[in-house]
């Protein structure tokens, strides 16, 4: 199985982070370029760092790598402190990764108003067939208007409260 570093997942992941966009504005066109990607590495290499806690074995290996990282990382890291604002990460049970408002839960679901370009996060009403509109959300790969040009999605009709 392919981790998170591997081709086309490592990809879709780093551009995902910072919702495929560069900037202060996140609503411009532009895509990031690829260097923003090898940033992203530096980004995922020092967070690895930390979590794994190498600073108690080599304090000063660490330091080291710190500094060196920090400043290798400063482009993805400047886009990514623009971005994250108040979201949450997720993984939809067929895969696609995104960005949902931090309401969103387990057991909410991705949906799209007919004609609409951005999807959104909606949650059941006391588990029936309701559902009201929780905030718009980021998926990769569905942004834009590519939802309606992706075969095997199931479409079915909700009522909102």
């Amino acid at each position: 199985m392919d981790d998170v570093t591997s081709g086309d997942l490592f990809e879709a992941f780093w551009r995902t982070l910072i919702y495929n966009r560069t900037g202060d504005d996140l609503r411009e066109k532009s895509r990031p370029e690829s260097v923003i990607g090898c940033s992203f590495a530096y980004w995922y290499m020092l967070s690895k760092l930390y979590f794994t806690r190498k600073w108690e074995k080599n304090p000063y290996l660490f330091d080291l790598h710190l500094r060196v990282l920090q400043k290798l990382m400063v482009p993805f890291g400047r886009i990514f402190d623009l971005t994250y604002g108040s979201r949450s990460f997720f993984v939809t049970e067929s895969g696609r990764i995104g960005w949902a408002p931090r309401t969103a839960d387990p057991g909410d679901v991705v949906a799209m108003f007919l004609g609409n370009r951005i999807p959104f996060v909606a949650k059941s009403v006391c588990g029936g067939d309701d559902w009201e509109y929780a905030g718009g959300c980021y998926v990769h790969g569905c942004m834009d208007g590519e939802t309606w040009r992706i075969d095997g999605v199931e479409w079915k009709f909700m009522r909102f409260v």
